[in-house]
């Protein structure tokens, strides 16, 4: 699924999959990448001051229509503290509507109905013996306020404000999950600089989490991230990776990289899958950046100060000269 994003410059074009991951520092862009979806698929009446957002949407150059995707955008902490709390827009508040239209809930719902009536009646039974002319009513709607109403805690009687941003996430996943199977609408879950929300052996469990999640319900994913070493990697999700930059490259296929790397290389080297997802998962966030370079000076102040300070220092791969001589040059990859 290819979105096009339009603007009064250069467009912006990227590989929607279900599970799609936006790279790069170019934050300008990104954010207006995300800023389009969210208002574009919000159904809320655009403002005066969004006429750069109005209609700038396309799914495979069509004009879907702004409820073809329900989202649920994360933009910080705040925002996955109210999906998971019961308010008049969240997901929860949602999902508990359908779960209280249920069969079973119907029935445990009328029962406590009944229950009422009998203790209502007693109490206007009683008003009456004081010879009053008040009665007290109330609505069967009452009841679904009653559970609304609710507080939502964590186990062990936490407030949610105790838990972690990962273990938020992990909630939110898991109730989004279900309110997307239970109502059946196409829901797309954006969350922007995941990157200041969680450290990286984190981003690689809820990772794994999503994929799972996406197999069994309709639920598409964006994610944004900025910092180096976050990304996700493997054979399944590399074709849902785009980097932002000064250009918006779109990752091919594992097979057509090695193909790439092997014939582009400087000198003879067997890579296998995995060496290559290492190294992309490294320089993903650089990948379209014109003039990009590696200061290697600025490395070595990094060094001194680190071991001046007592840090440890990871050993690095030692490079042969043609690898050298292949960085130092300005050449075109022919």
């Amino acid at each position: 699924m290819k979105i096009t994003v339009k603007r009064n410059t250069l467009n912006i074009e990227f590989s929607l999959e279900q599970f799609t991951q936006l790279c790069g520092t170019n934050i300008k862009d990104k954010e207006y990448v995300i800023d389009s979806l969210d208002k574009y698929f919000s159904t809320s009446k655009y403002q005066d001051y969004d006429a750069k957002y109005i209609d700038n949407i396309l799914v495979d150059e069509e004009d879907v229509g702004r409820k073809y995707f329900e989202t649920a955008v994360i933009r910080n902490r705040s925002d996955i503290l109210n999906l998971l709390k019961i308010t008049k827009t969240s997901r929860l508040k949602k999902h508990i509507e359908i779960l209280l239209h249920e069969s079973t809930c119907q029935e445990q719902l009328f029962a406590i109905e009944n229950a009422l009536n009998i203790i209502f009646n007693g109490i206007n039974e009683n008003l009456m013996y004081c010879d009053s002319m008040l009665n007290l009513e109330y609505e069967p709607s009452d009841i679904f306020e009653i559970v609304q109403k609710s507080d939502v805690r964590a186990q062990n009687d936490k407030y949610l404000e105790e838990l972690t941003n990962y273990e938020l996430l992990d909630e939110l996943i898991k109730l989004l999950n279900a309110y997307q199977q239970d109502s059946g609408v196409k829901l797309m879950l954006i969350i922007d600089n995941i990157d200041h929300l969680i450290d990286k052996n984190e981003y690689e469990v809820i990772c794994e989490k999503l994929l799972e999640a996406i197999k069994k319900s309709d639920l598409w994913i964006i994610i944004s991230t900025t910092l180096d070493g976050y990304a996700y990697i493997t054979r399944y999700t590399i074709t849902g990776i785009t980097c932002i930059n000064d250009i918006v490259y779109n990752m091919p296929t594992i097979d057509e990289l090695m193909d790439f790397l092997g014939r582009h290389y400087p000198m003879y080297m067997e890579f296998c899958e995995d060496d290559i997802f290492k190294m992309m998962t490294l320089v993903i966030q650089h990948v379209g950046k014109d003039e990009y370079a590696k200061d290697y000076r600025a490395d070595i102040l990094l060094k001194l100060i680190n071991v001046a300070e007592g840090m440890k220092q990871a050993t690095k791969i030692e490079l042969n000269n043609p690898e050298i001589s292949f960085l130092m040059r300005k050449d075109m990859v022919k």
